[in-house]
């Protein structure tokens, strides 16, 4: 009987010890949960955290502020339910399929940054378990910013717009020659001037365009084109400003490139703005190529397209600027980026950003490879024929909305 009380004894403060440190390990994860639902709770960033199939069981104070909606309403709804945007609904359900997704959309007043994340799966006594997290970040102010800064821009535009029509008007008046004979160097400088303001007029339509959110570019009046041509054309109007500066312009055009479909206007502003920016990123002495030829057989999937075979045609413009940055790269296409252009660049970001639109609403993809001390090189594919796009809906059709949605 003593021994039998001597291990129950002992059996009893094992007990009572084991006790004590139980207790000090559950207030400790009590603690760590406490003190996680509070940093979550004071988070600015809304947050909600769903089962796998898209419950939400979290929310924090930001959440429900962004979504103008209280605990309750959010708590054990389904997380697709929370905006009618097709998008958004797309968005969860690629995350609940594994992959991270963000986007940028309207809810209630507020415009919203939402990062949609599938969590790891964690094993427990039920089974293993998954499920998305959820992080809203407020940018309703940045978005009004950037457009009140368009604004700004597309009011400078305007006021740019009547002096240089003044000068072409001047300039068409001296060329005419009805107030005195112009020799041949004073007219050839005066159609510089007026090449000038004319490109000057473009830049601060594409600015107003830009500004008002007038996406009429995106729709093409296509007509049957002889690439050539039209890129000579082109061309020869920059020869003497090339010239001046040094450049050499070289043309690589095969006689035998196919014909295409797409508006001339808009195709010549493209190829105008990559020699623009050619000029400008180049140095004095520097060369500026353009090259043109069929597709032969290549595969564009580097661009963005699985589109090959022998259906389109491939246009660069290469010049000797030195080479885009990584920071540049990451900002060629950027229409807010500032008037001072990064090194390696000539164009602005709202010109880049136009080519690419006109490219794509055409039906085609545009492209850019740099190579640090030598140069850059803007490429742009088209199609030659409807047989050279992808089967299905009219691809114009599919890039206007692409263009219109962005």
């Amino acid at each position: 009987l003593s021994q039998t009380y001597a291990n129950a004894e002992a059996q009893l403060r094992w007990h009572e010890g084991e006790l004590v440190r139980q207790q000090a390990e559950w207030q400790e994860a009590t603690l760590v949960a406490e003190w996680t639902q509070a940093v979550l709770q004071s988070m600015t960033a809304g947050l909600l955290i769903a089962t796998e199939d898209g419950t939400i069981q979290e929310t924090n104070v930001a959440a429900e502020l962004l979504l103008e909606q209280d605990h309750d309403e959010l708590q054990g709804s389904a997380l697709w339910e929370i905006s009618d945007d097709e998008r958004w609904a797309q968005a969860v359900a690629t995350a609940g399929g594994g992959e991270a997704v963000r986007l940028t959309i309207q809810m209630a007043a507020n415009t919203l940054m939402c990062d949609v994340t599938p969590l790891p799966e964690l094993d427990t006594a039920e089974g293993s378990a998954g499920g998305l997290i959820v992080i809203l970040q407020d940018i309703t102010a940045e978005i009004e910013g950037r457009r009140t800064h368009l604004e700004a821009m597309g009011t400078m535009a305007d006021d740019l717009r009547t002096p240089m029509t003044t000068i072409v008007s001047y300039t068409d008046l001296l060329l005419g020659e009805s107030v005195g004979v112009l020799g041949d160097e004073q007219r050839r400088y005066l159609m510089r001037i007026k090449a000038g303001a004319e490109r000057m007029i473009e830049m601060t339509d594409d600015l107003t365009r830009i500004a008002t959110g007038d996406e009429h570019l995106a729709s093409p009046q296509p007509q049957q084109l002889d690439l050539s041509r039209l890129i000579e054309s082109t061309a020869a109007i920059s020869f003497d400003r090339f010239e001046d500066r040094g450049l050499t312009l070289d043309l690589e055009l095969p006689e035998t490139l196919p014909s295409i479909e797409a508006d001339p206007d808009y195709l010549r502003r493209v190829i105008s703005s990559l020699l623009s920016n050619a000029y400008f990123a180049s140095s004095v002495g520097g060369k500026v190529a353009v090259q043109a030829a069929q597709s032969s057989g290549l595969s564009f999937d580097g661009i963005g397209t699985e589109l090959n075979g022998d259906g389109f045609v491939v246009v660069s413009v290469t010049d000797s600027g030195g080479g885009l940055s990584a920071e540049a790269s990451d900002r060629i296409f950027d229409r807010t980026r500032p008037s001072q252009t990064p090194s390696g660049l000539g164009e602005s970001g709202a010109g880049l950003a136009l080519v690419k639109t006109l490219v794509e609403a055409h039906g085609g993809r545009l492209c850019v490879e740099s190579t640090i001390g030598v140069g850059t090189t803007f490429r742009f594919v088209l199609p030659v024929s409807e047989q050279g796009w992808l089967p299905g809906a009219d691809p114009l059709d599919e890039e206007r909305s692409k263009v219109t949605s962005t």
